[in-house]
């Protein structure tokens, strides 16, 4: 998603009403040229930027995703590598395609996914309205019998998330479900050498309002509108610090926002 230079514009313009181009420029010892490179990535992402000459840059309006932004900036050592699509075939693919040669921590998120994957390589439907996730884990000294640990955890998270909006969720096997009803599912893939957990990948897909008949959203049960982007945020806090507190669980890192 972004770099340290793109979140520290974020920040010079949230925190005043205008800031011009050289400002930024001296604060992150950049050039003008890499400045307007940072504007235009944050225009694209969804922050309302305007330019004036001799006044500089003023931030209008929040990008949807500022509150995974903020959150994942907040919790940086429980990621090294994050990533945003707004459409891929699977976020699950991904993370297991990168995580073979990663040495990171990695969180891959999506509007939509063309072949997302449920149990046993069903199809998962993942139309917009949703929220899909994979987690990359890389254990430093976990062994197969802890795996039951992260996967509660991610269990509980979720759990936890909607439950600040008033929703009871029950957990069945993989399954989440909500007045009897199935909004999501997560999916878990693990490899290890010996006993040894060598990567674990957990994906989450939550159909959060999608309009599809194919699927049940959870503001189709509930009659409650969520921001599935607050809702994430909520999670990775919650997860994050669970992990965290699992010593020896993760290799973590500093972020890389791409």
């Amino acid at each position: 998603m972004f770099n340290k230079n793109e979140l520290e514009v974020i920040k010079l313009l949230s925190l005043n009403d205008w800031v011009s181009g050289e400002k930024i420029a001296e604060e992150l010892n950049i050039s003008r040229t890499a400045v307007w490179k940072c504007i235009k990535k944050l225009s694209n992402f969804g922050y309302e930027i305007i330019s004036v000459r001799k006044k500089g840059y003023q931030l209008l309006t929040q990008s949807k995703l500022h509150p995974v932004v903020c959150t994942l900036e907040n919790i940086s050592t429980c990621f090294g590598k994050i990533q945003y699509f707004k459409e891929i075939d699977s976020t699950q693919k991904e993370t297991l395609r990168k995580i073979y040669e990663s040495k990171h921590n990695i969180l891959i998120l999506t509007d939509k996914q063309t072949e997302g994957r449920g149990k046993e390589n069903s199809k998962w439907p993942s139309p917009e309205g949703g929220l899909y996730f994979s987690i990359g884990l890389l254990p430093q000294y976990m062994k197969q019998k802890d795996l039951n640990t992260i996967i509660d955890i991610a269990k509980q998270g979720i759990k936890s998330s909607l439950a600040k909006y008033g929703i009871e969720t029950e957990i069945l096997d993989n399954s989440f479900l909500v007045n009897g009803k199935k909004i999501g599912g997560l999916l878990e893939e693990h490899f290890c050498e010996g006993e040894k957990l060598i990567f674990i990948v957990i994906g989450i897909g939550l159909y959060i309002s999608a309009e599809d008949g194919n699927v049940t959203s959870i503001s189709e049960v509930t009659g409650k509108a969520i921001d599935r982007w607050e809702l994430l945020a909520s999670f990775l806090e919650l997860f994050c610090k669970k992990v965290k507190h699992s010593k020896g669980l993760l290799n973590c890192h500093h972020p890389i926002f791409i």
